[in-house]
């Protein structure tokens, strides 16, 4: 018989009890760090609390969604053989829109989060609304979010406090608006139908 110590290399049971305390509370998710899915033992212990307080998820492809809420935050976890693949937090505004808090991806499962993005909460949701982070990652991560948006006919937009969007001819329309002045750190991006 194999251990789970022996899988993953890590004491499991240390493990388990850190994620059994990070659902105790409410407020505790939502300070947790997300890279913390990264290790196999943090992802399993994490997808198995899920699994288990979330007892009818829903489905997308061939994964199961187990979503939660604690106050306006949503916890939708994408899971597939026992392990969240992308993980995303978000609030849903006035308007009918998605908008995304924090978002996660399994390092093998490369454009997942934009798949789920454009075919999944595009088709429930009037829009797609950026975090407010503002990372070299994230710039592109929200650049192919905006082509392939553009190129199947939905209009992408970068939007200020208090102002009208403004829509986004490509993704390098963005340039301008990544960085850390206050223009940027001011911007989101808005992805609508």
């Amino acid at each position: 018989m194999v251990k789970l110590t022996e899988l993953f290399g890590e004491p499991w049971h240390i493990q388990t009890n850190e994620i059994n305390y990070l659902f105790e509370s409410p407020l505790r998710i939502g300070k947790w760090d997300i890279d913390n899915l990264s290790t196999n033992v943090n992802n399993l212990a994490f997808t198995r609390q899920v699994m288990d307080r979330c007892p009818n998820p829903s489905t997308y492809k061939n994964f199961d969604i187990y979503e939660y809420k604690v106050g306006n935050i949503n916890y939708a976890i994408f899971v597939k053989n026992n392990f969240t693949q992308a993980f995303f937090s978000y609030h849903i505004d006035k308007d009918n829109n998605f908008v995304e808090e924090k978002v996660w991806q399994e390092f093998t499962s490369l454009g997942l989060c934009r798949d789920i993005l454009l075919n999944y909460y595009l088709n429930k949701f009037d829009g797609i609304i950026s975090d407010a982070t503002h990372s070299e990652l994230g710039e592109k991560y929200w650049k192919k979010i905006a082509d392939e948006s553009i190129k199947n006919g939905h209009r992408a937009y970068a939007m200020f406090d208090n102002q009208s969007p403004v829509e986004l001819i490509s993704s390098s329309d963005m340039d301008k608006y990544y960085g850390s002045g206050s223009v940027a750190l001011n911007t989101r991006f808005l992805i609508k139908k």
